[in-house]
């Protein structure tokens, strides 16, 4: 996120803008594999790479033409979502999945 702000700043005399993509939890990919299961994944609501790469069509795009030195994060709105205990990938997977399995008592009447 550093180097976005940073560069932005340096390079913007020559019209050069700096942006990141911080993408959520993707589908399918290698990343998602190594954090759990598609058993803990499947109540997960996760993204496509197409999703990231519309998100990065855009920001290369003239309709981005006055974004610049930020970080856009493309998760469907999940990091408002989660406790800041729970902010790195795995931790909150896992307490996703953790959340996912518990049921609800029935009731003795």
């Amino acid at each position: 996120i550093n180097a976005e702000y940073m560069g932005g700043i340096e390079w913007r005399e020559y019209d050069v803008r700096c942006v990141g993509i911080a993408p959520g939890p993707i589908s399918g990919t290698e990343g998602m594999s190594r954090l759990a299961s598609k058993e803990a994944l499947k109540n997960v609501s996760m993204g496509t790479v197409e999703d990231i790469g519309n998100a990065a069509l855009f920001l290369a795009s003239d309709a981005a033409r006055y974004i610049t030195s930020t970080t856009v994060v493309v998760d469907g709105g999940q990091w408002h979502g989660v406790d800041e205990k729970f902010r790195n990938g795995k931790a909150a997977v896992k307490e996703l999945s953790r959340r996912s399995r518990r049921t609800t008592p029935s009731s003795k009447l």
